[in-house]
């Protein structure tokens, strides 16, 4: 007769790995929602365009520039290089 025996000793992943495992996984989601909402800011600074301007030095004093191309004087005026805006981009 054919006897099977079960071994017990080191079978799958020991509970050390596993929380291990977890806990890079909880890192990495963390990181990823701060840089993300790092760049969701500097999107937010960029699109609120308060000037549209051909050249960096026509920004307002408290303006900073942003290279966009942006259309001045609205959507079917000539195109711009710089947008002025209040946000700066590096915060």
């Amino acid at each position: 007769m054919l006897r099977l025996t079960v071994n017990k000793r080191g079978d799958g992943l020991s509970l050390n790995v596993i929380v291990l495992a977890v806990l890079a996984l909880l890192i990495l989601v963390i990181l990823s929602f701060i840089v993300l909402r790092g760049t969701g800011t500097f999107n937010t600074g960029v699109s609120s365009c308060d000037a549209c301007v051909s050249d960096k030095n026509q920004c307002d004093a408290g303006y900073v520039p942003v290279p966009s191309t942006c259309h001045i004087g609205g959507a079917s005026g000539p195109q711009g290089s710089y947008c002025c805006t209040g946000i700066n981009p590096t915060q």
